[in-house]
């Protein structure tokens, strides 16, 4: 069979450079277990990598599994009601989202599947998956209603949590790296820049224009083995 690999492709294209390109600002750096590049399209800028890993620091200390103190981590690791702080509100933010976009799909968007994605073998030993009898046991308790095996509410920066059922547990992977690049576009225009690129593992957002001062465009580059 043919296997289809793609990578991305910044540029633009057969346009030439004009006059007034500029040398912008380029940060290259790593989160989240993969990789992140930020363009600013502009001389000058008080962003810096230092800055910009401090704010990836805290969208991980809200929602990344792979952090024992965590937000997330908490919450799935506690065994009844528990309240916890969430200050940068990325977590209220991500559950929120996660909560319209579950009841849009019906269902089949579910981010209280982290323990499928353990026993799966995502988080690690991948030479011992679930068996099918497993599967169907955790199943059981993958719901994320509110009110099935699990209650949340909100209040200021404070998050109240209880489980219903001991093994529910959360995981936002599948949206959380999305709303990274949402942070740091927010990030950036706070900063008062109107042209950048942003990707954080293939997630990307543009503005404006690009360092030779025409839109921004991506490329696709798919190749067949």
């Amino acid at each position: 069979w043919s296997v289809i690999s793609s990578s991305l492709l910044l540029g633009s294209c057969s346009e030439p450079a004009s006059s007034e390109s500029i040398e912008g600002i380029s940060i290259f750096g790593e989160t989240q277990g993969t990789t992140y590049n930020v363009i600013i399209a502009e001389d000058h800028s008080t962003v810096t990598q230092a800055r910009l890993d401090s704010l990836f620091l805290t969208f991980d200390h809200a929602l990344s599994t792979y952090v024992p103190t965590s937000v997330i981590s908490a919450l799935n690791n506690s065994t009844d009601s528990i309240k916890i702080e969430d200050a940068s509100g990325y977590f209220k933010e991500c559950y929120e989202k996660s909560q319209a976009i579950f009841k849009l799909t019906d269902g089949y968007f579910d981010p209280s599947v982290f323990p499928l994605v353990k026993g799966w073998g995502f988080m690690n030993n991948m030479d011992t998956p679930l068996g099918q009898t497993d599967v169907d046991s955790i199943l059981k308790f993958v719901d994320y209603t509110v009110g099935v095996h699990h209650e949340l509410s909100f209040k200021d920066n404070d998050i109240f949590f209880k489980k219903n059922h001991a093994q529910f547990m959360l995981d936002f992977n599948a949206i959380a790296q999305g709303q990274s690049v949402d942070v740091v576009d927010r990030f950036l225009a706070q900063e008062g820049h109107v042209n950048y690129y942003i990707e954080i593992g293939g997630e990307i957002i543009v503005r404006g224009k690009n360092r030779e001062g025409i839109d921004w465009r991506i490329g696709v580059d798919v190749t067949e083995e």
